[in-house]
């Protein structure tokens, strides 16, 4: 019945779950990433929400994106186990605030040309310090904080709009990163329940079958699966 239980969940936006049988095996979550689609589903439902709020609620558009944020550094400050975050944080509960600080952005063109004229290599520097303060006075927790998360948003945004073409350039317009995101743990988890990851060749070896394993769902599935669009949003 578990493992029914577990198939069925899986095959839905149930991902979270994962039954005692399992627990076992690697690091206990057969492929702990996909927590995370379920929770951008969420987003996509909470959108017209939010959309609401801004343009007609702003001021408690602000007040709810604060509290996000309150709650997210309670959690990472405070992450005593509680029934409350251990079924908040599999929801948009604590990262929402992120998407809505995106949505925010994608609206202001002020800010978004200030980000473009600010130098690269300083925004990649301030987000290197504010990482490493925030490990030093041990305020990360088992998340992002929002200091280095605001940095990092910049870096993405300035390179997206004054660098659009590096990553073409660099990957002739191959994309392994969804194969990576999907992989890695399931590979990940075989070679710790198998033992073997010994040392530093063997984690290197490890890392090597999830590069290629991507790699070749990218030219085998996705690739051949995304010209199956007739139509995309992206220009070509």
């Amino acid at each position: 019945m578990s493992f029914l239980k577990w198939g069925a969940t899986q095959l839905t936006f149930l991902q979270y779950y994962h039954p005692d049988f399992l627990r076992g095996y690697g690091v206990g979550v057969l492929n702990g990433s996909l927590w995370t689609i379920p929770v951008e589903m969420q987003f996509y439902v909470m959108t017209p929400i939010l959309f609401f709020l801004y343009t007609q609620k702003k001021k408690l558009w602000f007040v709810v994106f604060a509290l996000m944020i309150v709650l997210y550094l309670f959690d990472i400050r405070d992450n005593a186990g509680s029934a409350f975050w251990r079924y908040a944080n599999k929801t948009f509960v604590p990262l929402i605030w992120m998407f809505m600080l995106g949505a925010f952005l994608s609206t202001r063109k002020d800010l978004i040309l200030f980000i473009r004229k600010q130098r690269f290599l300083v925004l990649l520097a301030l987000y290197a310090l504010s990482t490493w303060l925030i490990f030093i006075f041990h305020w990360d927790g088992n998340g992002l904080h929002p200091i280095p998360y605001i940095f990092l948003a910049a870096i993405i945004i300035n390179l997206g709009f004054n660098r659009p073409n590096t990553a073409q350039r660099i990957l002739k317009k191959n994309d392994i990163s969804y194969g990576i995101y999907i992989y890695h743990m399931p590979i990940l988890n075989f070679a710790l329940y198998t033992g073997l990851i010994t040392n530093i060749l063997s984690t290197t070896c490890v890392f090597a079958c999830v590069i290629l394993t991507a790699t070749l769902s990218w030219f085998v599935i996705e690739k051949p699966m995304l010209r199956l669009k007739h139509f995309t949003l992206r220009r070509q």
